[in-house]
């Protein structure tokens, strides 16, 4: 069993080569504790990545609430070994209300900064990982978390 173990862990630490530069797609969910509308459903991305030695840089557009695709949100971040991380700058938030109701917000104090924290699954070929955000508008703090997956559109 020790032996097992041991090759588990080497497997695990072993570097993969993952090219990151180009496209990818994929989805986010949120979590259970959001909103019931924003549950049990996947919002789909499309993201163009580049190379900056050792960090990445790139775009997002992506599917929101209210079924619009929003373009050109920022991404920025950094792949060591098989684990990513990356910031997602927005300039708007959108807001739920009570009855369901989304609204578009422009003018937060500073763009909607989203951390993504993943690992890249080569047996599926895609990243999986963990998402949160948190801003201010009209001084109430709001925050919202989830999953999210990508994998490359040339592995398809």
């Amino acid at each position: 069993m020790q032996i097992i173990n041991t090759l588990k862990k080497w497997l695990s630490s072993t570097p993969i080569e993952i090219d990151l530069e180009g496209k990818w797609n994929g989805f986010y969910t949120y979590s259970l504790a959001s909103p019931q509308l924003l549950r049990n459903r996947k919002f789909h991305f499309d993201m163009e990545l580049m190379l900056k030695g050792d960090n990445f840089e790139g775009f997002v557009s992506e599917e929101i609430i209210t079924g619009e695709i929003e373009d050109q949100i920022v991404v920025y971040g950094k792949l060591i070994d098989n684990k990513i991380e990356f910031q997602k700058l927005s300039r708007y938030s959108y807001l739920l209300d009570e009855q369901g109701k989304v609204s578009k917000k422009e003018g937060i104090g500073s763009p909607v900064l989203t951390k993504y924290v993943g690992h890249y699954y080569q047996d599926m070929n895609k990243f999986i990982g963990q998402w949160t955000t948190r801003y201010e508008f009209e001084n109430k703090e709001y925050s919202s978390s989830g999953m999210w997956e990508m994998e490359s559109k040339t592995n398809h």
